[in-house]
């Protein structure tokens, strides 16, 4: 069976992922033209190939991944987790990489559904290594500015209902380190370590984002910088009508942002989210290295 170069569908995803790692880190946003380039690019690709095949199956793959990449990408858009550039970049993939599982049989349905379809592997790999990118970007934003982060970091710790939950994680802690001594199957040594790990210091980078939040990410910036998509920090209110504000959960809209011009405003306070396109690069470089490392782990 005929299948997308290599050379393609790896370097049109890392092509697009860099182009969209230093637009994300510059200005907050992918062009759509990157996006919607690679979702094109994946669709023809899938059309090519079906012509040459002679099936209908690549085509489909390539839609099918689309759809996957647009269904997983709007649920983390409108739950307010990923901006909308992330979301596209997502579909963008999904339509390179496909559905399915190439097909042996291009007529039939064998092996079409064999094992876990990559654009799942990929999906899992960037959510850890966006967590993982995450977490050193808010370290790198805490240590460049110390000072102001240090004052605030210290504030907030001693905050009676931060105060009261560390007092709650640190008891829960000394027990299971007593456990510890008192279990003897090395399984369960093991699993209370972990537990206890993740609650102490996933506090801790809890608190660590928390206040990277409130103190770095959050600006006010002039009207005619915001894109769409932006959270908008204070409501904003013209004539007793709120323009936009916090309950915003998607973001600024285009016609929010032409309300506001309209009126004047010059202003407006927003939060930053920290750039998630750069997990996306990170996290397709491990699979280009490792490749279907879920197939490989539990299914081949």
């Amino acid at each position: 069976m005929i299948t997308t170069p290599f050379w393609l569908l790896h370097g049109a995803i890392l092509l697009a992922l860099a182009i969209g790692s230093v637009t994300d880190l510059k200005k907050r946003e992918v062009p759509d033209t990157v996006n919607y380039g690679l979702m094109a690019v994946g669709i023809v690709s899938g059309i090519i190939l079906s012509i040459l095949n002679k099936s209908i199956w690549p085509a489909l793959s390539a839609i099918g991944g689309l759809g996957a990449g647009y269904g997983i990408g709007a649920l983390m858009y409108y739950t307010g987790q990923w901006g909308g550039g992330d979301a596209k970049m997502l579909m963008g993939i999904g339509a390179m990489q496909g559905l399915f599982i190439p097909v042996v049989s291009v007529t039939t349905f064998s092996n079409l559904f064999s094992g876990v379809p990559i654009i799942i592997t990929t999906v899992l790999t960037i959510f850890v290594a966006g967590a993982v990118y995450g977490i050193c970007f808010a370290f790198y934003l805490a240590l460049r500015h110390w000072k102001k982060f240090k004052q605030a970091f210290i504030a907030k710790i001693r905050e009676p209902k931060i105060m009261k939950r560390r007092y709650i994680i640190t008891s829960f802690v000394v027990v299971a380190v007593i456990l510890l001594f008192a279990v003897k199957e090395p399984f369960f040594k093991i699993l209370l370590a972990l537990v206890a790990f993740t609650f102490f210091f996933g506090h801790y980078l809890t608190i660590l984002g928390k206040v990277v939040e409130e103190t770095m990410m959050i600006k006010s910036m002039h009207v005619s910088k915001i894109t769409e998509g932006e959270w908008i920090r204070k409501e904003i209110k013209i004539k007793g009508k709120i323009i936009c504000g916090p309950k915003d959960k998607l973001g600024i809209s285009t016609k929010q942002i032409a309300e506001l011009k309209a009126h004047g405003i010059k202003t407006v306070t927003v939060k930053q989210g920290i750039p998630f396109i750069p997990g996306f690069l990170l996290g397709y470089l491990f699979i280009m290295l490792v490749g279907n490392w879920i197939n490989i782990l539990f299914f081949f």
